[in-house]
């Protein structure tokens, strides 16, 4: 590896800035050029749908490191800044301030942008998306004033939000164009248990909600269903998902589905490119598809993956998809894809045991997990049956669902 080689990182969000960390903590000695959009130094999103919304952190608590700390380690840090061009055959890169940067190697972690609806009355202020610490701190700002909220969509960005916006006192509903919530992620039977949670803590939620656009004057004050019916709200917070930013790797020519295609190592269709993070279509061994994964896991697995690439430590990428969503005092925690699983089986109880695993079988195998606990307390129990799904250990289901018997004791045994 020579130490003129030079990376450039396009985007400094979580998964960029651990790649740029990464890269110098595993010896990495050529240059690393780091560019992002947002005026602040890389940090963790998780929070900014919860803890930021209810004032117990601070956008600094989430930072991976300080901007100077990227100054130490002799990362150059473009920040408030976007690529405009890019051309792969000459190795360069344009910035909108018109200067060039050459490249050997091209990291593309440009994450994605939240999907707006496009609807009458949705730039009126008050109608806000959630993606950058930016919009977190317009929401909060909002959550101060407001008495009564609308989040609109019901997967886990908006029942989080849901959930910190009535943790402190505020008027909330859910509106869902679907007939319930979190339909891309859990089954029908654990979804309304989540939406149960939600309604007991005095949440609203209303599933096969038509709407035909916002209303208010300087700001929105309500919104308008197609029937003509209208419900008033100060506030409203979109949530419907994420299209991944691949508009500049399209432009330079590189293979893009619903994301950036990688294989397995995060290589793209041009030589010496990757993609990492919420913007990468990923080849999934394990699940033999490409597949987009967004997640806290995966912008750092990924990174990892890359920086082994990087330094020739080939490697496939593998995981076993994991995420976790607090809301309230309930964490959710998942590993697969849940909504493929066939059939369901029950370890533990919610009302007795502070917790319940919800365990997925596809073709006879466990293949997925879904848990509901207060705090942490499945955290310990999700960690072993990851281990499991990852070594492709398959135990007696009997055994698996009954909450007496310890998980590590048949992981030892399996294994």
């Amino acid at each position: 590896m020579s130490d003129q080689q030079r990376v450039l990182i396009i985007g400094a969000g979580q998964a960029g800035g651990q790649l740029a960390l990464q890269l110098r903590q595993k010896g990495f000695v050529g240059s690393i050029i780091l560019v992002g959009e947002e005026a602040i130094p890389p940090y963790e999103r998780p929070a900014l749908s919860k803890s930021i919304l209810t004032g117990n952190q601070t956008p600094e608590d989430l930072l991976l490191r300080t901007a100077e700390a990227y100054a130490e380690l002799n990362i150059e840090l473009h920040l408030s800044t976007r690529i405009t061009h890019l051309n792969l055959q000459t190795r360069q890169a344009t910035f909108n301030n018109n200067l060039n940067t050459d490249f050997d190697i091209l990291v593309f972690a440009t994450g994605a942008t939240p999907r707006n609806l496009p609807l009458p009355g949705c730039d009126l202020p008050g109608v806000h998306l959630l993606r950058t610490n930016k919009d977190s701190l317009a929401i909060k700002a909002r959550l101060a004033e407001a008495q009564s909220i609308a989040i609109i969509g019901g997967g886990f960005i908006g029942m989080e939000v849901a959930a910190s916006a009535r943790s402190l006192g505020i008027k909330t509903s859910v509106l869902e164009a679907g007939p319930r919530i979190m339909a891309r992620s859990l089954p029908a039977f654990i979804a309304n248990k989540i939406a149960a949670l939600h309604q007991n803590e005095g949440n609203q939620i209303t599933c096969n909600a038509a709407i035909q656009g916002f209303i208010g004057d300087k700001n929105v004050s309500g919104v308008q269903f197609q029937d003509g019916s209208k419900l008033e709200f100060e506030a409203v917070i979109v949530g419907i998902g994420v299209t991944p930013n691949t508009q500049l790797a399209e432009a330079a020519g590189i293979q893009c589905d619903n994301g950036i295609i990688t294989d397995a190592r995060g290589l793209t269709s041009a030589d010496n490119v990757y993609a990492i993070g919420d913007c990468a279509a990923s080849l999934l061994s394990r699940y033999e598809r490409h597949q987009r994964l967004e997640s806290y896991q995966n912008a750092n697995q990924q990174a990892e993956n890359v920086v082994a690439s990087i330094m020739g430590n080939h490697k496939d990428y593998n995981p076993v998809p994991w995420l976790w969503s607090d809301q309230y005092h309930w964490q959710i925690q998942t590993l697969g894809f849940p909504v493929e699983a066939e059939h369901w089986l029950l370890r533990g109880d919610l009302d007795s045991d502070r917790k319940e695993i919800h365990l997925g079988f596809r073709n006879g195998k466990l293949s997925s997990v879904v848990s509901i606990a207060e705090g942490t307390a499945a955290s310990a129990d999700v960690r072993i049956l990851q281990r499991m799904l990852e070594m492709g250990i398959q135990a007696d289901q009997t055994l698996l669902s009954d909450p007496d018997i310890k998980l590590k004791t048949l992981l030892k045994q399996s294994g």
